[in-house]
């Protein structure tokens, strides 16, 4: 298929990234090791997220600098904490469609939205054109279909039962994926500390607050924020989910991360890595923090 995704034209098409290449690169810095695995293959090192001829020349160039942006104006200085207030304009409204509209396309394409497409699929295909269309300048609006932006950070108390390496998911985790039932679907692009949750249709709005990116610009800054229990839920899921694909790590892997961390003890405990263990332990959760490679789950 040598069409692009999103503006259809016939070109050659770039190796595009789904999940944005600075948020790998994010990752390998602040990292014990300096390397990456993937849920695909949990037994084999990489260097960089997944790609696949997806857009032409142009529309990832204009993808790209979003992409910069954000990076710039919002991920590095959050999460290098030198900063606490974030104004925006609308490159923020951008990216996080450009995510929610590629992580769909992508999944769709690939045939793993089957449940999705059986309930929703009419929403789906209405997403998908909005969001390119709005990407496009063709549209001015994305009528309704709210990108959600929530931060993460260490969990202060335990109010309630929570799951081994719970900490480790919400500070170092990297996912795309869609979610769904019989109230609602999204896409989730979880993003270091960001979960970005793109609305194809819910139900239930009036459970999220302060939570919407607005299209024209506004400011990031501490505030209370509100979003529905499942979110939680959904959390909680995919730390599990994560767990088990550690599990399926060999010993001669864990071991090769190993004899790669005593190589350099100091960068393994100044790592974010080492960091989001000892939050996992301050929890209670002693038996399921070997800081390891498994970070991402594209």
């Amino acid at each position: 298929m040598t069409q692009c995704r999103l503006c259809c034209s016939d070109a050659k098409l770039h190796q595009s990234h789904i999940v944005p290449a600075f948020v790998f690169r994010w990752q390998k810095r602040t990292s014990s090791t300096g390397y990456l695995r993937f849920a695909g293959n949990m037994n084999q090192r990489v260097q960089d997220g997944l790609k696949t001829p997806f857009l032409c020349e142009s529309c990832e160039a204009q993808f790209n600098e979003w992409e910069t942006a954000f990076a710039n104006n919002l991920f590095l200085p959050f999460h290098d904490q030198v900063k606490t207030v974030f104004p925006y304009s609308e490159w923020l409204a951008k990216f996080c469609v450009s995510v929610s509209w590629r992580t769909l396309a992508y999944v769709k394409e690939h045939g793993q939205i089957t449940e999705l497409a059986a309930r929703y699929g009419t929403d789906v295909d209405h997403a998908l054109t909005v969001w390119a269309d709005f990407l496009l300048d063709n549209r001015p609006d994305i009528e309704g279909l709210t990108q959600h932006f929530l931060p993460l950070g260490a969990i202060d108390c335990e109010s309630q039962p929570l799951p081994p390496n719970i900490q480790y998911y919400l500070m170092r985790a990297v996912r795309v994926d869609c979610f769904s039932n019989e109230l609602r679907a999204y896409t989730y692009a979880k993003l270091g500390h960001f979960i970005l949750l793109g609305m194809i249709v819910d139900s239930e709005p009036h459970l999220w607050s302060g939570t919407n990116i607005d299209l024209r610009g506004g400011t990031l800054a501490p505030t209370c924020l509100k979003s529905p229990d499942w979110v939680w839920r959904l959390l909680v899921d995919e730390t599990n989910r994560m767990t088990e694909c550690r599990s399926t790590l060999s010993e001669r892997q864990h071991t090769l991360i190993a004899e790669t961390q005593h190589k350099d003890p100091q960068r393994v405990v100044q790592s974010q890595t080492f960091l989001a263990a000892l939050e996992d332990c301050r929890l209670g959760n002693h038996a399921n923090t070997r800081v390891d490679e498994t970070e991402s789950e594209q």
